[in-house]
């Protein structure tokens, strides 16, 4: 019976430096989840759940997991984020783009205005700019 004692108790150091091992990783992991910002954590959370969903479905269907998994973790991901972010920031994020554009057209007016332009017109445009 003393074999099976030192058997048995070499399984357990095994499992205890397997844990300990696992327990650093997850504490390295969670530290740098800690530092990410909570739009990347809901797209990580929603790529998790589209892999989850793949690996799912790929036991109820003709499709492999292999197949299913970039594009619904991809598609997580995507809402995942669009969900944080919420439909006012998606409306405030188009405006901003637009006025963006509206700001680079008027730019590239001035930078257009011919050297002998009146200065009414300069005045004009730099004001439309402001």
């Amino acid at each position: 019976m003393q074999p099976d004692l030192a058997s048995a108790s070499k399984r357990i150091k095994q499992g205890l430096e397997e844990s300990k091992k696992l327990f650093s990783q997850l504490g390295a992991q969670s530290r740098a989840a800690s530092a990410s910002s909570s739009s990347t954590l809901f797209g990580m959370l929603g790529g998790f759940t589209g892999s989850g969903i793949a690996d799912a479905a790929s036991f109820y269907s003709a499709s492999t997991f292999v197949g299913l998994a970039p594009i619904l973790a991809g598609a997580g991901i995507v809402i995942g984020v669009l969900a944080f972010r919420g439909t006012g920031r998606v409306k405030l994020e188009s405006k901003l783009e637009a006025h963006k554009r509206a700001l680079e057209s008027v730019r590239e007016e001035l930078r257009l205005l011919p050297r002998n332009a009146p200065q009414v017109v300069r005045d004009a445009a730099w004001e439309t700019y402001r």
